[in-house]
């Protein structure tokens, strides 16, 4: 079984136009809250793909730590680990403004108190990282050791203060370190299948539906509504908002059989360009620099970028020109 020992929240998502600055206050555009902490993700993230999973944390006696237990069990997370404190279950309060930048604010709470004592016979790996205090991730990882467990940590957030004691304490009981460089953000683009063009595109720092619904919509007010929209069966692409979107405008529905990459082959392909041609050869310092570049790179290759599969023109020239030509599947 693996067992991942770590920070529970609930985030407190608010999206707004522009990231309070001090003295400011700023209208939020609405409020999503979900289930949050960087180890508790993992462990439903491990759990859905079809691991034995053991969560192991603290929540408080509140609202919060009850839908944070419901989320974790529901998720196929065992939470007999789990321990109930007098403190407030940990949040977090995200601000997400239109750019994709976040300014977030955490409160620890029940995490602060979270202490791994023991491990049942039936784990064989630990999993942790950094958001809870360091003396406790280093007791944990020492007694998953001491049990004959594989321990994996990742090092998120790096601890503000880690003295050399700490830092030989957790080298020596970590079997497998993983360091994160940088963080991800989502593309999602909806292309012409004839031209390959770039109707629209957002980029997010977060998996929600929403930017998915902007694309859509900007793509059918800046080039009309077409008559089938193909998608893979993403969370995103079958949620109520976007299905909701295409029946509301009358579109035909057409989703991509599991595994089934051909259906979706054009899309695959744009993606393997933007990635060898654009993303591999830059470093992004942040979202509002990744998205600029990547507005750089799109009207590059909407407008003079030449396919060989579209006998030479470029996306913008084969949708301008439907007859000329069609566009060779190979």
């Amino acid at each position: 079984m693996l067992c991942v020992f770590g920070s529970i929240n609930v985030d407190h998502v608010m999206r707004v136009h522009e990231i309070v600055r001090p003295g400011e206050t700023v209208l939020a555009k609405d409020l999503v809250l979900c289930q949050g902490g960087k180890d508790a993700n993992q462990a439903v993230a491990a759990a859905r793909v079809g691991a034995s999973v053991a969560m192991i944390g603290a929540v408080g006696r509140d609202e919060n730590g009850e839908s944070a237990r419901l989320s974790l069990v529901a998720n196929g997370v065992e939470d007999a680990g789990v321990a109930t404190t007098g403190h407030p279950t940990g949040c977090a309060f995200i601000s997400l403004d239109d750019r994709g930048e976040n300014a977030i604010t955490v409160l620890s709470g029940a995490n602060a108190s979270a202490r791994l004592r023991n491990l049942s016979d039936s784990c064989t790996t630990l999993v942790c990282q950094m958001e809870l205090p360091t003396d406790a991730v280093v007791e944990a990882l020492e007694i998953a050791c001491g049990n004959g467990c594989r321990t994996i940590l990742n090092l998120a957030p790096v601890p503000a203060v880690l003295t050399p004691a700490q830092a030989k304490r957790l080298v020596a009981a970590t079997e497998v370190l993983i360091v994160n460089e940088g963080g991800f953000v989502y593309l999602v683009a909806v292309l012409d299948w004839f031209s390959r063009k770039v109707l629209a595109w957002r980029l997010s720092a977060t998996l929600e539906t929403e930017p998915c619904v902007e694309a859509l919509k900007e793509a059918m007010h800046r080039h009309g509504k077409p008559e089938i929209m193909n998608t893979d069966q993403g969370s995103q692409f079958t949620s109520i908002d976007f299905i909701r979107t295409l029946k509301t405008a009358d579109i035909q529905i057409s989703m991509d059989g599991k595994g089934a990459w051909r259906d979706n082959v054009f899309v695959e392909r744009l993606w393997r360009t933007i990635k060898y041609e654009e993303v591999y050869l830059r470093a992004y310092d942040s979202v509002s620099v990744a998205r600029e570049s990547l507005r750089r790179y799109l009207k590059f290759y909407n407008s003079r970028r030449p396919h060989s599969s579209l006998d030479g023109q470029t996306p913008d020239q084969a949708y301008l020109n439907p007859s000329s030509q069609t566009p060779v599947v190979a």
